[in-house]
């Protein structure tokens, strides 16, 4: 096989019928001497069609220019054709010339050799001219443009409110957060802000920093965020080596209470203060 003449197969703009026929060929073609006779049954074989479908395939193929088709014969009796690939259509190569054969039929009336390509009228120019058919090489078409997908608006620091925050993020942390929010195609607007300050402040009592808070939402490609999420992972962290029953985090709202209970109690247990002085009521005041 001759990988430059399959090359050239695969890359002219024919019919699927006429290609298959085309690079069977030129699996056949000898590199080294240009041969290339296979047999109509052989050809048929390899392109898994009849006899009489590639014999009307190489007719169309030789008529176009692709290749030029020489009769061969012995004592009257005829033998596979020679097949020349005209390597001038498509890859500019020149076509290696087959070795002497002396069974080539010459000037035979029903089987002429063809040594050259037919001319045909070059329609492009208006007419008059003459010259090779050239049906590989054909306009190419500018791809369609295509519209870009609208995106996020892209945000800037220094465009940002962070008043709502319980501080604000260092710059590092927030360029990475704001990467996230644009591949995620999700604004950064006053009402996003405000909504992340408040599960900040709760996050804060929780003893996470709102760096800490930005860089999960980063790492886990949280679009939103709710500081719940992070006590369900102190809950989670904070589980026993060995136990089946995680170790329950109060929440600030609860923290709040229980103090304000714990005062309350305190202040019962010490009882009235007289001139500085706790004494607790007797019977008589």
């Amino acid at each position: 096989m001759s990988f430059e003449a399959f090359a050239w197969a695969a890359r002219q703009r024919v019919t699927s019928t006429q290609k298959l026929v085309l690079l069977m060929l030129a699996e056949r073609h000898n590199k080294d001497t240009g041969q290339c006779r296979p047999s109509h049954d052989t050809l048929a074989d390899d392109c898994g069609l009849t006899r009489r479908s590639v014999i009307d395939q190489i007719s169309k193929l030789a008529e176009a220019g692709y290749i030029s088709v020489l009769p061969r014969a012995k004592d009257n009796r005829r033998l596979p054709n020679q097949y020349r690939l005209n390597f001038h259509f498509g890859i500019q190569a020149e076509p290696k010339v087959p070795e002497h054969d002396p069974y080539l039929v010459v000037n035979d009336v029903h089987h002429p050799v063809v040594n050259e390509v037919h001319g045909v009228v070059n329609d492009v120019h208006g007419g008059g001219e003459r010259r090779a058919q050239e049906p590989g090489i054909e306009p190419g078409r500018e791809p369609k443009s295509r519209k870009k997908r609208a995106s996020a608006p892209t945000a800037h620091s220094a465009d940002l409110d962070f008043s709502t925050w319980p501080t604000p993020p260092s710059p590092q942390v927030l360029a990475d957060w704001l990467q996230l929010r644009r591949q995620r195609r999700a604004p950064v607007t006053p009402t996003v802000l405000a909504s992340f300050g408040r599960e900040l402040h709760l996050a804060e009592a929780l003893g996470f920093t709102v760096d800490d808070c930005l860089r999960k939402c980063c790492n886990r490609s949280w679009q939103g965020f709710e500081a719940a999420w992070l006590e369900r992972e102190l809950t989670t962290t904070n589980r026993p080596t060995g136990g089946t029953h995680a170790i329950r985090r109060e929440s600030p709202a609860e923290r709040v209470m229980r103090l304000a209970l714990d005062g309350e109690r305190a202040d019962a247990e010490r009882g009235p203060v007289i001139d500085g002085d706790p004494h607790p009521l007797g019977p008589h005041g």
